[in-house]
C-alpha cells in the first residue's frame, strides 16, 4: 500500500541523515564531496528521491480521482430530462447522497487533494534540502 511505501521512503532518509549529521568517519574533510563513502550517500539519496517521486505521482493520481468524486455531483444535478421537472426531488435526493457520502480516496481518514499533497511535497523538499545542505 501507499503507507508502507512512503515508511521505507522515511527508513530510507535515517541512514542517510544519520551519515551526513555524524561524519562519515574516513577522515575526510567536511567540504571535500569525492570519495566512496561521498559516492554511496549520493547514489543512495537518488535512489530516496526516486521512491519519493513514485509516492508523489500516486498522490497525486488519487487527489485528480477524488478531484472527479468531488464534481459528480455537479454533472448529475446539471443533467436535465425532457419527461421530469427541472425541480426534481429524486436528481436533488440523489445529488445529496453523492455529496454526504464524500467519496474519494482517505488516508488515515483524510481526504487526499491536491493542496494537501502541496504541503506534503513542500515538506519532503524541505527535509531533502536540510540534508543536503
Amino acid at each position: 500500500t501507499y503507507v508502507t511505501l512512503l515508511a521505507a521512503t522515511v527508513a530510507g532518509l535515517i541512514p542517510l541523515a544519520v551519515d551526513v549529521i555524524v561524519g562519515l568517519g574516513d577522515g575526510e574533510a567536511p567540504g571535500d564531496c569525492s570519495g566512496p563513502a561521498w559516492n554511496w550517500i549520493l547514489h543512495h539519496l537518488v535512489a530516496v528521491m526516486a521512491r519519493m517521486a513514485l509516492c508523489l505521482h500516486v498522490l497525486l493520481r488519487a487527489a485528480f480521482i477524488t478531484e472527479k468524486c468531488n464534481r459528480t455531483m455537479y454533472l448529475v444535478n446539471s443533467l436535465f430530462v425532457k419527461d421530469r421537472p427541472i425541480l426534481d426531488s429524486g436528481r436533488a435526493y440523489l445529488v445529496r447522497y453523492i455529496g454526504d457520502s464524500g467519496a474519494g480516496f482517505y488516508i488515515h481518514g483524510m481526504k487526499v487533494t491536491a493542496f494537501a499533497i502541496a504541503k506534503v511535497s513542500y515538506a519532503i523538499g524541505a527535509c531533502i534540502f536540510a540534508i543536503i545542505i
